[in-house]
């Protein structure tokens, strides 16, 4: 498409600003190392020759670390953008294999097309649960600083994230801590569930691609907590920045010691692991200054009394800050 010499990037080549979306390409296997241990980044990255983003960037289509929807086999994703090591012959994108399972029946290489990533504009959630959409939602006050929760996989991505996001507001008002909910719903297609028509995880989340968290971004929030889905049977992990140890610790022991959770094994995260809060790049290290991230199996997830206990215990421990 863009074709270059093997090996070299000419940094003087004229860059044509006249692309629009969609854009076909031909999507080939990715031999990229990057984030070669992390598997959830892998499934969520596409990457492109230097020389094709720098035609995107160029004609205000992409940025690096944004998110672009990638259509194969009838099937839309959205994916975050990595630039290929120079020296690569690869003169399109490429994704890899974990990418390539979020698209039903396709094998590489194949045809796809790129365009912009945006959420849907506020849409009935029927209409949205229908047309496999996703879409933004804020409870807010308009003025509030204090207290933010985020669900950016609401809806049907990861079950029941905003059942505990909705009783955490109540919760937290009562407990003297003003709060604002903000995520994002979305819903599948056929063959293509919900988690893998529109799963972007926090750490590469594109503030400006969300426009209604983008009028949110700047209040400078003192506490963020966020609730996320994991698969893992009967487990409630827990993270947080450095400075949060303390209050982290001090959670997991209480809930630790509830009887409603008996079943579940509950720890802080490994600041190493790709679920862990501590990245200074996830969202709600953006958003705030002192946040902690859940990460929810479906038993608790599911089942109403240990909802109930874990939202108890939050409200004890941050009403107490």
């Amino acid at each position: 498409m863009f074709a270059q010499t093997a090996g070299t990037v000419d940094p003087n080549r004229e860059i044509g600003t006249s692309r629009s979306f969609p854009l076909s390409v031909t999507v080939v296997a990715s031999t990229n190392a990057a984030d070669a241990t992390n598997t959830r980044r892998r499934r969520e990255h596409i990457q492109m020759d230097p020389d094709l983003f720098r035609q995107l960037k160029a004609a205000g289509l992409v940025n690096l670390n944004n998110h672009l929807m990638l259509t194969m086999g009838g099937y839309s994703v959205p994916l975050t953008v990595q630039i290929l090591a120079p020296q690569s012959t690869i003169t399109q994108a490429c994704i890899g294999v974990e990418a390539l399972a979020r698209f039903p029946g396709v094998s590489l290489p194949a045809s796809g097309t790129l365009s912009a990533y945006a959420p849907s504009t506020p849409v009935d959630d029927a209409a949205a649960q229908a047309a496999g959409q996703y879409y933004e939602f804020l409870t807010d006050n308009g003025s509030n600083t204090t207290m933010l929760v985020i669900v950016p996989h609401a809806g049907n991505i990861e079950l029941n994230t905003e059942t505990l996001a909705t009783a955490a507001k109540v919760a937290l008002d009562a407990a003297g801590k003003a709060t604002s909910i903000w995520g994002g719903r979305g819903y599948g297609t056929g063959a293509q569930d919900s988690y893998d028509h529109w799963h972007i995880s926090t750490v590469d989340t594109w503030i400006s691609q969300h426009p209604v968290l983008d009028t949110i971004d700047a209040r400078g929030w003192t506490y963020c907590l966020s609730f996320h889905g994991q698969s893992a049977s009967n487990r409630i992990d827990i993270g947080c920045k450095t400075a949060q140890d303390a209050f982290v610790d001090a959670l997991v022991s209480a809930l630790q010691g509830d009887a409603a959770l008996s079943t579940q094994t509950i720890a802080r995260t490994s600041d190493t692991s790709e679920i862990a809060g501590a990245d200074s790049h996830n969202l709600g290290n953006r958003l705030s200054s002192h946040y902690v991230q859940f990460e929810i199996g479906p038993e608790a997830r599911a089942d109403s009394s240990m909802r109930d206990a874990i939202i108890a215990k939050i409200a004890t421990a941050w009403g107490a800050l």
